[in-house]
């Protein structure tokens, strides 16, 4: 084995770390966006009550997100699932139509 600096290795680690470490980062600030809701998702979003749909926008906007998926459960008896799904699609509406 040829003979190898011990402190060219250090440095060699060291700066393959760091430069894990910024793409990590990166990653984390730059990620990808949010991937666009399900068709079902969607078309559960699209058939809900005008009412209803203001008001969850409304809760929406005001950054109340738990309380619209809560109110979408009681006036529709979906489960959680569906229902966050739902709450999520409109939300990725509003933002699309905001842009």
């Amino acid at each position: 084995m040829p003979n190898v600096d011990p402190e060219f290795l250090f440095l060699c680690f060291f700066g393959m770390l760091g430069l894990l470490m910024l793409a990590v980062a990166a990653n984390r600030r730059f990620g990808r966006p949010p991937a666009p809701p399900s068709i079902c998702a969607r078309a559960d979003a699209s058939g809900l009550p005008p009412e209803l749909r203001e008001k969850l926008v409304a809760k929406l906007r005001a950054g109340r997100k738990i309380e619209a998926i809560k109110e979408l459960r009681e006036a529709q008896g979906w489960d959680l699932k569906r229902s966050k799904e739902a709450v999520e699609a409109l939300e990725f509406e509003r933002r699309a139509t905001s842009n």
